[in-house]
């Protein structure tokens, strides 16, 4: 008689579909591919944020260079605030974020990219376009492989550009119409301190900032390991961590550049 195997490796036994979306809260998520959440953090603690935040933008200009940074469009974006302050290591691992982030996304993950990102009044920047957190990607899949948690240093409002989305789009493979556009996308008001949760399959853009202030964000993109991070973070982190904090950073997902280091990554996640 034929031995039928029992064991598997790499899945996951078929849930039950109320312990999957266990709220109303995550039902919604699901549909339409947007939320607000508050990060509790104090008010006290985001004037830090925002001080830190400016800090951080100067010393990168200074480091990378004003007029090289225009040119290839990276003026207003900082990559890897974590890398640059310690402080940001606080906003990927933000308590309601993380649970929201363990609910969404089955089985581990990972921060896929962290990106300041700075909208001057009256002027355009590179968010101003609609786009997927996975760009270039025209597919749709049952539960969500990546998801991208905005963090508002700012007060979002439509006057100052608050994030347009199409919602429902992370269930569409194709970029909508100008029509479609015109008749579904909303804006999402949200204040500072909380995130703007979106499916990173959902179609979104930044606003135009009509105000007389500039508004501040750091993106977050957590993902299923599968996809590769946008820049490498273990080679570039120099902080002690936890072995948790390990885990969400991808540490144990680097691509070994020997058999002697796929050896050592095995051994590692035991």
């Amino acid at each position: 008689m034929t031995r039928i195997p029992q064991s598997s490796y790499g899945a996951f036994n078929k849930p039950k579909l109320s312990s999957i979306r266990s709220s109303q809260f995550v039902e919604t998520f699901y549909e339409q591919g947007y939320a607000v959440i508050n990060s509790e953090i104090s008010s006290k603690e985001l004037s830090f944020f925002s001080k830190s935040f400016d800090e951080m933008h100067n010393n990168y200009l200074k480091k990378y260079g004003k007029d090289n940074l225009q040119a290839i469009s990276e003026i207003d974006v900082v990559r890897m605030p974590l890398i640059h302050n310690k402080i940001f290591l606080e906003l990927v691992f933000n308590k309601n974020i993380i649970s929201l982030v363990s609910k969404l996304i089955e089985g581990n993950f990972i921060l896929n990219q962290q990106n300041g990102l700075i909208n001057r009044p009256g002027a355009d920047y590179s968010q101003l376009n609609w786009h997927r957190d996975l760009p270039y990607q025209h597919f749709t899949t049952s539960k969500p492989i990546a998801i991208s948690c905005l963090f508002c240093i700012d007060d979002f409002t439509k006057k100052n550009g608050a994030t347009h989305v199409l919602p429902g789009s992370h269930n569409e493979e194709w970029f909508p119409s100008s029509e479609e556009i015109h008749n579904r996308s909303i804006q999402i008001e949200a204040e500072k301190g909380n995130y703007i949760i979106i499916n990173s399959m959902c179609y979104h853009s930044g606003g135009f900032n009509e105000s007389k202030s500039t508004r501040r964000g750091i993106n977050h993109v957590f993902s299923i390991p599968f996809i590769k991070p946008q820049i490498n973070f273990p080679d570039s982190i120099k902080e002690d961590l936890s072995k948790y904090q390990k885990q969400i950073l991808g540490f144990q997902n680097k691509i070994p550049s020997s058999i002697e280091d796929f050896f050592e990554l095995k051994i590692n996640k035991k």
